[in-house]
């Protein structure tokens, strides 16, 4: 026989369960700060601090798409060219009107790839073209 108390003890699991999926205001607000601190970051050219705002504002918002695109032009720059696509991907799933920006940017990114792969390319030609002594 079950008493009032296992009642108001099975809905208090439950309340506590629906907690942890509510935002809150304050969630919504240090999204929006880390999102902006990750553009001061990229402004900053210090792409691994932006990379860790970044991902500090999807772990509020995993659905924030200039958190996104700001984790990717970071990944970009350090030259994690395979998660920055994937990043960038995601963009195209979260928010479909911004599919243009993102193709431009992954569009950036693989042509940056192919200089840095030419420029690296040449330097081992060259290495390996020496005369032994």
């Amino acid at each position: 026989m079950a008493g009032p108390s296992s009642l108001s003890s099975t809905s208090a699991v439950d309340q506590a369960a629906g907690a942890r999926d509510v935002t809150t205001e304050a969630d919504v607000l240090l999204e929006k700060v880390y999102a902006n601190m990750s553009a001061c970051h990229i402004k900053q050219e210090n792409w691994k601090r932006a990379v860790d705002t970044a991902d500090k504002a999807l772990s509020k918002n995993a659905a924030n798409s200039k958190a996104l695109f700001r984790k990717a032009k970071a990944l970009g720059e350090l030259g994690f060219f395979e998660k920055a696509e994937t990043a960038l991907k995601e963009i195209k799933k979260v928010a479909p009107n911004e599919a243009p920006m993102a193709d431009a940017e992954l569009t950036r990114q693989k042509s940056m790839d192919r200089e840095r792969q030419k420029a690296h390319d040449q330097k081992m030609r060259g290495w390996l073209s020496r005369e032994k002594k």
